[in-house]
């Protein structure tokens, strides 16, 4: 069994939960049960994590409730993980509103379950179609929040239980691109077409995450399947490089959400 000191250590600064993280680890050592959760983390935590562990003696799996979620339960097994292991730790709710007189965002939604007195770590993606948000929430507050949430901004909305515990899958809008490199700045460049300078400060001055986590360094390569946002701009998926041009540049494609 690892150190704390190592577990820690190894798990690297993306993880600001390690200590709790740790003990969870310790339990599925210790007891042979699989051990999940209470709390969603970071796909770059996650990753992180299976990454280091599952190499060792124990297997890590995490499951947002659809494919390409960015906000995970983790599991720990001596055993093999099915995902269907994850259904007690949390449901997805749906809410729903009259959308004829106003319109909601994801940070109105967002707003009202947190005012509520969850913490984020407590609830998954949110996922907008049409009238409705789905999310899931981990299983100790569904309740609570059926109960409670009443309105979202001055919207009465209506909260129920998905008896299919899984999010719809996500729109995008497939972008095709050259660029001269993998580069985070080159890729913020063509996304939102600024020049490569005024994409370097935007990296810069901490307005683009990768996959949850703040990133300030523009020579960070990009990899599949990283997940951008870009302040102001939007949310992409880079989903592939399909090789280089006649002029040695880089073909991708990257997925933006819709």
């Amino acid at each position: 069994m690892l150190s704390k000191n190592d577990f820690i250590k190894s798990c690297g600064n993306s993880i600001e939960d390690a200590d709790k993280l740790f003990s969870l680890y310790v339990s599925a050592l210790k007891s042979g049960r699989t051990i999940v959760t209470n709390e969603f983390y970071t796909i770059n935590v996650c990753n992180t994590l299976k990454n280091f562990l599952s190499s060792k003696e124990l297997n890590v799996s995490g499951y947002g409730f659809s494919d390409d979620a960015e906000r995970c339960l983790i599991a720990f097994s001596l055993a093999s993980i099915d995902v269907s292991i994850f259904d007690n730790a949390a449901k997805v709710v749906k809410i729903s509103y009259n959308d004829k007189f106003s319109k909601l965002s994801h940070r109105d939604f967002l707003g009202s379950i947190m005012s509520l007195g969850f913490s984020r770590e407590k609830i998954g993606d949110l996922v907008i179609e049409g009238n409705c948000v789905y999310t899931p929430v981990v299983s100790d507050f569904v309740n609570y929040i059926v109960q409670n949430l009443t309105k979202v901004r001055y919207s009465p909305v209506n909260v129920t239980v998905e008896l299919f515990n899984r999010l719809p899958q996500k729109r995008f809008e497939i972008l095709y691109k050259i660029v001269s490199s993998l580069r985070i700045d080159n890729i913020v460049s063509s996304l939102i077409n600024l020049s490569r300078d005024k994409a370097k400060a935007i990296v810069k001055e901490g307005k683009v995450k990768i996959n949850g986590i703040f990133e300030s360094n523009p020579d960070r390569k990009v990899c599949e399947n990283d997940i951008i946002v870009i302040a102001g701009f939007g949310k992409f998926k880079f989903k592939e490089s399909l090789g280089s041009t006649s002029k040695n540049k880089n073909k991708i494609i990257v997925d933006k959400f819709i």
